[in-house]
Protein backbone atom coordinates (compact mmCIF):
# COMPACT_ATOMS: atom_id res chain seq x y z
CA UNK A 1 0.00 0.00 0.00
CA UNK A 2 0.92 3.38 -0.65
CA UNK A 3 0.46 6.49 1.55
CA UNK A 4 -0.39 9.79 -0.21
CA UNK A 5 0.15 13.24 1.25
CA UNK A 6 -1.91 15.75 -0.48
CA UNK A 7 -1.98 19.85 -0.43
CA UNK A 8 -5.20 21.31 -1.83
CA UNK A 9 -6.30 24.94 -2.07
CA UNK A 10 -10.11 25.21 -2.44
CA UNK A 11 -12.86 27.97 -2.51
CA UNK A 12 -15.03 26.97 0.28
CA UNK A 13 -18.26 29.58 -0.81
CA UNK A 14 -20.10 26.52 -2.08
CA UNK A 15 -19.74 24.04 1.02
CA UNK A 16 -20.37 23.48 4.00
CA UNK A 17 -16.87 22.72 5.24
CA UNK A 18 -14.17 20.26 4.70
CA UNK A 19 -15.15 16.99 6.87
CA UNK A 20 -17.55 14.60 5.33
CA UNK A 21 -21.27 15.36 6.50
CA UNK A 22 -24.46 12.69 6.17
CA UNK A 23 -26.73 15.88 5.04
CA UNK A 24 -24.52 18.63 3.31
CA UNK A 25 -22.03 18.77 0.12
CA UNK A 26 -18.16 19.05 1.73
CA UNK A 27 -15.08 19.59 0.62
CA UNK A 28 -14.07 15.93 1.73
CA UNK A 29 -16.94 14.30 0.13
CA UNK A 30 -15.70 15.49 -3.43
CA UNK A 31 -12.20 14.82 -2.94
CA UNK A 32 -12.95 11.07 -2.25
CA UNK A 33 -15.62 10.76 -5.14
CA UNK A 34 -13.23 11.53 -7.57
CA UNK A 35 -10.20 10.45 -6.12
CA UNK A 36 -12.10 6.83 -6.18
CA UNK A 37 -12.47 7.23 -9.28
CA UNK A 38 -9.32 7.99 -10.85
CA UNK A 39 -7.59 4.88 -8.09
CA UNK A 40 -10.51 2.87 -9.30
CA UNK A 41 -10.97 1.74 -5.45
CA UNK A 42 -12.77 3.52 -2.67
CA UNK A 43 -10.44 6.12 -1.36
CA UNK A 44 -10.92 7.36 2.40
CA UNK A 45 -9.28 10.61 3.70
CA UNK A 46 -8.03 12.09 5.87
CA UNK A 47 -7.69 16.00 6.63
CA UNK A 48 -5.20 18.00 8.65
CA UNK A 49 -8.31 19.72 10.33
CA UNK A 50 -11.63 21.11 9.44
CA UNK A 51 -12.69 24.09 8.34
CA UNK A 52 -16.33 25.39 8.72
CA UNK A 53 -18.89 26.57 5.95
CA UNK A 54 -17.36 28.87 3.93
CA UNK A 55 -14.20 29.24 4.77
CA UNK A 56 -11.09 28.50 2.21
CA UNK A 57 -7.77 27.07 2.59
CA UNK A 58 -4.92 27.64 0.67
CA UNK A 59 -2.70 24.72 1.86
CA UNK A 60 -4.96 21.86 3.33
CA UNK A 61 -3.52 18.84 3.17
CA UNK A 62 -4.72 15.01 2.83
CA UNK A 63 -3.15 11.79 3.41
CA UNK A 64 -4.49 8.66 1.90
CA UNK A 65 -3.71 4.96 1.38
CA UNK A 66 -3.87 2.98 -1.87
CA UNK A 67 -2.94 -0.15 -3.77
CA UNK A 68 -3.13 1.99 -7.03
CA UNK A 69 -0.10 2.79 -8.83
CA UNK A 70 -0.55 5.67 -11.03
CA UNK A 71 2.39 7.84 -11.07
CA UNK A 72 1.85 11.20 -9.01
CA UNK A 73 2.17 12.97 -11.93
CA UNK A 74 -0.69 11.83 -13.51
CA UNK A 75 -2.75 11.87 -10.51
CA UNK A 76 -2.46 15.58 -10.65
CA UNK A 77 -3.42 15.93 -13.81
CA UNK A 78 -6.34 13.45 -13.61
CA UNK A 79 -7.77 16.00 -10.52
CA UNK A 80 -7.17 19.05 -12.46
CA UNK A 81 -9.68 17.28 -15.08
CA UNK A 82 -12.23 16.17 -12.94
CA UNK A 83 -12.57 18.28 -9.90
CA UNK A 84 -14.79 21.27 -9.90
CA UNK A 85 -13.28 24.57 -10.73
CA UNK A 86 -13.14 25.45 -6.98
CA UNK A 87 -11.15 22.78 -5.73
CA UNK A 88 -7.82 21.97 -7.02
CA UNK A 89 -4.68 19.61 -5.98
CA UNK A 90 -1.79 21.65 -6.00
CA UNK A 91 0.69 18.74 -4.96
CA UNK A 92 0.94 15.02 -4.84
CA UNK A 93 3.60 13.16 -3.02
CA UNK A 94 4.72 9.93 -1.11
CA UNK A 95 4.45 9.42 2.10
CA UNK A 96 6.01 7.15 4.76
CA UNK A 97 4.00 4.70 6.46
CA UNK A 98 2.05 5.86 8.90
CA UNK A 99 1.84 9.41 7.84
CA UNK A 100 -1.62 10.99 9.15
CA UNK A 101 -2.54 14.23 7.52
CA UNK A 102 -3.86 15.39 11.31
CA UNK A 103 -2.03 13.53 13.76
CA UNK A 104 1.52 13.72 12.06
CA UNK A 105 1.29 17.85 11.97
CA UNK A 106 3.38 19.83 13.71
CA UNK A 107 2.19 23.75 13.36
CA UNK A 108 -0.68 24.81 11.63
CA UNK A 109 -0.81 28.71 9.46
CA UNK A 110 -4.52 30.67 9.41
CA UNK A 111 -4.79 34.17 7.83
CA UNK A 112 -7.66 36.09 7.92
CA UNK A 113 -8.20 38.86 5.56
CA UNK A 114 -10.28 42.33 6.44
CA UNK A 115 -10.75 44.86 3.41
CA UNK A 116 -11.86 48.60 4.63
CA UNK A 117 -13.85 50.52 2.29
CA UNK A 118 -16.87 52.96 2.45
CA UNK A 119 -18.62 51.06 -0.10
CA UNK A 120 -19.05 47.04 -0.36
CA UNK A 121 -17.22 45.05 -3.08
CA UNK A 122 -19.91 42.09 -4.06
CA UNK A 123 -17.06 41.01 -5.86
CA UNK A 124 -14.92 40.48 -2.65
CA UNK A 125 -18.41 39.57 -0.34
CA UNK A 126 -17.02 35.89 -0.52
CA UNK A 127 -13.34 36.16 0.17
CA UNK A 128 -12.86 38.83 2.77
CA UNK A 129 -14.60 40.72 6.01
CA UNK A 130 -15.58 44.05 4.55
CA UNK A 131 -15.86 47.01 7.17
CA UNK A 132 -16.54 51.06 6.75
CA UNK A 133 -14.32 51.74 9.74
CA UNK A 134 -10.78 52.10 9.32
CA UNK A 135 -9.03 50.19 12.17
CA UNK A 136 -5.98 51.49 14.06
CA UNK A 137 -3.72 48.98 13.29
CA UNK A 138 -0.74 49.60 16.15
CA UNK A 139 -3.46 49.28 18.78
CA UNK A 140 -4.31 45.46 17.14
CA UNK A 141 -0.64 44.65 16.45
CA UNK A 142 -0.11 45.61 20.02
CA UNK A 143 -2.72 44.01 21.59
CA UNK A 144 -1.90 40.51 19.28
CA UNK A 145 1.14 40.01 20.73
CA UNK A 146 -0.45 39.29 23.89
CA UNK A 147 -1.57 35.84 22.30
CA UNK A 148 2.55 34.77 21.59
CA UNK A 149 3.70 31.92 23.82
CA UNK A 150 1.78 28.64 25.58
CA UNK A 151 -1.80 30.08 27.06
CA UNK A 152 -4.75 28.61 28.04
CA UNK A 153 -7.18 30.21 25.06
CA UNK A 154 -10.63 28.99 26.93
CA UNK A 155 -11.86 32.73 26.22
CA UNK A 156 -11.61 32.34 22.17
CA UNK A 157 -13.36 28.79 22.43
CA UNK A 158 -16.92 28.98 20.44
CA UNK A 159 -19.99 26.22 22.05
CA UNK A 160 -19.73 23.28 20.57
CA UNK A 161 -15.86 22.53 20.52
CA UNK A 162 -14.73 19.17 20.69
CA UNK A 163 -13.09 18.39 24.23
CA UNK A 164 -9.52 18.97 24.39
CA UNK A 165 -6.76 20.84 26.10
CA UNK A 166 -7.51 24.47 25.49
CA UNK A 167 -4.29 25.00 26.02
CA UNK A 168 -1.85 26.39 23.15
CA UNK A 169 1.33 27.24 22.10
CA UNK A 170 1.30 30.62 19.01
CA UNK A 171 4.27 31.36 17.05
CA UNK A 172 3.47 34.17 15.48
CA UNK A 173 0.14 36.98 15.35
CA UNK A 174 0.89 39.85 13.07
CA UNK A 175 -1.41 42.24 10.95
CA UNK A 176 0.16 42.59 7.88
CA UNK A 177 -1.04 46.01 5.71
CA UNK A 178 -1.95 45.06 2.00
CA UNK A 179 -2.80 47.68 -1.02
CA UNK A 180 -6.32 49.18 -0.83
CA UNK A 181 -7.00 49.06 2.29
CA UNK A 182 -6.81 45.63 3.15
CA UNK A 183 -5.29 43.82 6.52
CA UNK A 184 -4.27 40.15 6.48
CA UNK A 185 -3.93 38.77 9.98
CA UNK A 186 -1.77 35.62 9.63
CA UNK A 187 -1.28 33.60 12.96
CA UNK A 188 0.42 30.03 13.74
CA UNK A 189 0.32 27.83 16.64
CA UNK A 190 0.72 24.10 17.56
CA UNK A 191 -2.99 23.53 17.63
CA UNK A 192 -6.37 25.86 17.42
CA UNK A 193 -9.62 25.45 19.38
CA UNK A 194 -12.72 25.38 17.11
CA UNK A 195 -13.37 28.87 16.32
CA UNK A 196 -10.66 30.34 18.05
CA UNK A 197 -9.21 32.48 15.10
CA UNK A 198 -12.04 33.71 13.94
CA UNK A 199 -12.94 35.06 17.82
CA UNK A 200 -9.59 36.10 18.12
CA UNK A 201 -9.91 38.24 15.06
CA UNK A 202 -13.28 40.08 16.26
CA UNK A 203 -11.55 40.84 19.88
CA UNK A 204 -8.70 42.44 17.83
CA UNK A 205 -11.00 44.00 15.54
CA UNK A 206 -12.84 45.58 18.76
CA UNK A 207 -9.83 46.59 19.87
CA UNK A 208 -8.91 48.11 16.39
CA UNK A 209 -12.36 50.11 16.14
CA UNK A 210 -11.33 51.33 19.85
CA UNK A 211 -14.66 50.07 21.44
CA UNK A 212 -12.32 47.40 23.45
CA UNK A 213 -9.03 48.85 25.61
CA UNK A 214 -5.19 46.78 24.94
CA UNK A 215 -6.01 46.48 29.08
CA UNK A 216 -9.72 44.75 28.98
CA UNK A 217 -8.25 42.44 26.19
CA UNK A 218 -5.55 41.11 28.18
CA UNK A 219 -7.51 40.81 31.40
CA UNK A 220 -10.25 39.08 29.62
CA UNK A 221 -7.54 36.90 27.58
CA UNK A 222 -6.05 35.87 31.69
CA UNK A 223 -9.76 35.14 32.91
CA UNK A 224 -10.38 32.32 29.88
CA UNK A 225 -14.39 32.95 30.82
CA UNK A 226 -15.72 33.06 27.04
CA UNK A 227 -18.76 35.48 26.17
CA UNK A 228 -21.16 33.17 24.51
CA UNK A 229 -23.10 36.15 23.13
CA UNK A 230 -20.42 37.52 21.04
CA UNK A 231 -20.48 35.76 17.21
CA UNK A 232 -16.96 34.94 15.71
CA UNK A 233 -15.84 36.76 12.92
CA UNK A 234 -17.49 35.79 9.20
CA UNK A 235 -16.21 32.73 8.07
CA UNK A 236 -15.22 34.16 4.19
CA UNK A 237 -12.24 35.84 5.56
CA UNK A 238 -10.41 32.96 6.90
CA UNK A 239 -7.98 31.26 4.87
CA UNK A 240 -6.18 27.48 6.34
CA UNK A 241 -2.82 28.81 4.81
CA UNK A 242 -0.28 26.28 5.82
CA UNK A 243 0.11 22.68 7.71
CA UNK A 244 3.92 21.88 8.81
CA UNK A 245 5.41 18.85 9.68
CA UNK A 246 8.68 19.96 11.11
CA UNK A 247 8.67 21.81 14.23
CA UNK A 248 8.49 25.12 13.95
CA UNK A 249 11.49 27.08 14.61
CA UNK A 250 12.86 24.69 11.75
CA UNK A 251 10.14 25.05 9.14
CA UNK A 252 12.05 28.14 7.02
CA UNK A 253 15.35 26.33 7.66
CA UNK A 254 16.43 28.05 4.28
CA UNK A 255 15.60 31.60 5.70
CA UNK A 256 17.04 30.32 9.02
CA UNK A 257 18.42 33.66 9.54
CA UNK A 258 15.34 35.24 10.11
CA UNK A 259 15.48 33.60 13.51
CA UNK A 260 17.29 36.32 15.55
CA UNK A 261 20.61 35.53 16.01
CA UNK A 262 20.76 32.87 13.10
CA UNK A 263 21.68 32.27 9.69
CA UNK A 264 21.80 28.69 7.72
CA UNK A 265 21.49 26.17 4.87
CA UNK A 266 20.43 23.11 5.01
CA UNK A 267 22.63 20.38 3.21
CA UNK A 268 20.96 16.86 2.53
CA UNK A 269 22.33 15.16 5.73
CA UNK A 270 23.30 18.01 7.96
CA UNK A 271 21.76 20.94 8.66
CA UNK A 272 24.34 23.75 9.82
CA UNK A 273 23.48 26.97 12.01
CA UNK A 274 25.82 29.35 11.67
CA UNK A 275 26.29 31.70 14.90
CA UNK A 276 26.11 35.12 15.52
CA UNK A 277 27.00 37.43 18.23
CA UNK A 278 26.67 34.93 21.61
CA UNK A 279 22.90 33.33 20.96
CA UNK A 280 23.22 30.20 22.36
CA UNK A 281 19.02 29.18 23.32
CA UNK A 282 18.42 27.13 19.92
CA UNK A 283 22.16 25.18 20.62
CA UNK A 284 20.54 24.45 24.32
CA UNK A 285 17.37 23.50 22.99
CA UNK A 286 18.97 21.28 20.74
CA UNK A 287 21.21 19.64 23.22
CA UNK A 288 18.37 18.94 25.46
CA UNK A 289 16.50 17.17 22.74
CA UNK A 290 19.69 15.12 22.10
CA UNK A 291 20.35 15.57 18.63
CA UNK A 292 23.99 15.19 17.48
CA UNK A 293 26.22 18.48 17.41
CA UNK A 294 30.04 19.24 15.85
CA UNK A 295 31.51 22.84 15.86
CA UNK A 296 33.48 23.99 13.01
CA UNK A 297 35.71 27.21 13.24
CA UNK A 298 37.30 29.13 16.46
CA UNK A 299 35.01 31.54 18.71
CA UNK A 300 36.36 34.59 19.19
CA UNK A 301 36.40 35.12 22.99
CA UNK A 302 33.52 34.08 24.50
CA UNK A 303 31.52 35.25 21.61
CA UNK A 304 30.45 31.84 18.83
CA UNK A 305 30.32 34.53 15.73
CA UNK A 306 32.10 33.08 12.97
CA UNK A 307 31.38 29.20 13.68
CA UNK A 308 29.30 26.46 12.12
CA UNK A 309 27.11 24.33 14.48
CA UNK A 310 26.65 21.57 12.28
CA UNK A 311 23.43 19.08 13.48
CA UNK A 312 23.76 15.39 12.00
CA UNK A 313 20.40 14.25 10.67
CA UNK A 314 17.46 15.51 8.17
CA UNK A 315 14.98 17.67 8.83
CA UNK A 316 12.67 14.69 9.00
CA UNK A 317 15.07 13.40 11.80
CA UNK A 318 15.07 16.05 13.77
CA UNK A 319 11.02 16.65 13.91
CA UNK A 320 11.27 12.73 15.37
CA UNK A 321 13.15 14.44 18.29
CA UNK A 322 11.04 15.57 21.69
CA UNK A 323 9.24 18.55 20.27
CA UNK A 324 8.90 20.05 23.37
CA UNK A 325 12.54 20.89 23.67
CA UNK A 326 12.79 21.77 19.82
CA UNK A 327 9.61 24.09 19.50
CA UNK A 328 11.19 28.00 19.79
Amino acid sequence: MRTLKLTVAYDGTNYHGFQKQTNALTVQQVLEEKLSLICGEKIVTAGSGRTDTGVHARGQVVSLTTSGSIPLENLLKACAGILPKDIVLWQAEEADEGFHARYSACWKRYCYRIVQNKHADPFLRNYVWQMREYLRLEAMQEAAQLLLGTHDFSFFRSAGSVQSSPVKTIYRAEWLPKEQGELEFCIEGNGFLYHMVRNIVWHLVEVGKGTKSIAAFKSEFAAGKRHFKVAPAPPQGLYLDYVGYIPHFLADIEKISEIDGFGGVMGQSVVEFFAKDGTTDLIHRLADAGVNMTWKGEPKGDKLAGMTLVVTGTLETLSRNEAGALIV
